[in-house]
């Protein structure tokens, strides 16, 4: 076998455990890899998990995924599984305490997005979901990839934190599906007693 692409962590920290659990959807366009020593926040080793999309033959990080509730020793990325075509994504956290003092807790992830055709002029665009502000979005024009705004990357996206409205630093070409997309917390599943 040959190396197609290294993944990595946009926040690398020592000791974080990054690749510890990983999972690919069976259409080859999601992955998703536990981190379950990763700093959440503040906090040490509450974990994280990341998902990667296949824009065109790139693989991407779209989306930290975090377990909530900020706490020491969540260990939440210990394990990932991801559906067949990568919308919904389950992580396991078995120290997390929900019920009860580390009982361990199970996160299910879904995916949210909305679909525009570009029309070579228009930046703003409105989701159909509520964007949850303090996670980031993946944007895509046709094989375009928009990077959350941090003042130096184009093309880029922003948000103004309050609404469902979505601007991009670029009008996206005339034709071009533009995606917007985010993986929500569905639900937490934990023991109700031990």
């Amino acid at each position: 076998y040959d190396a197609y692409q290294t993944l990595t962590a946009g926040n690398q920290e020592i000791g974080a455990r990054f690749g510890e659990s990983v999972a690919v959807s069976q259409d080859g366009t999601t992955i998703v890899v536990g981190a379950n020593r990763a700093t959440d926040s503040t906090t040490t080793t509450a974990g994280q998990s990341y998902v990667f999309k296949l824009i065109g033959t790139t693989w991407t990080l779209t989306q930290v995924i975090q377990g909530g509730a900020v706490e020491t020793d969540a260990q939440f990325g210990v394990s990932v599984a991801v559906s067949e075509t990568g919308t919904d994504i389950v992580v396991g956290a078995p120290n997390q305490t929900v019920n009860f003092a580390n009982s361990g807790a199970v996160h299910h992830f879904k995916s949210q997005s909305a679909t525009f055709t570009g029309d070579g002029s228009t930046t703003q665009f409105t989701t159909t979901f509520d964007i949850q502000h303090d996670q980031l979005l993946r944007v895509t024009a046709g094989t375009t990839v928009y990077a959350v705004s941090d003042g130096s990357t184009t093309p880029n996206y922003s948000t103004d934190g309050t609404t469902n409205q979505v601007t991009l630093s670029t009008a996206p070409a005339s034709g071009d599906t533009v995606t917007i997309q985010q993986y929500q917390r569905e639900k937490i599943i934990a023991p109700l007693s031990i």
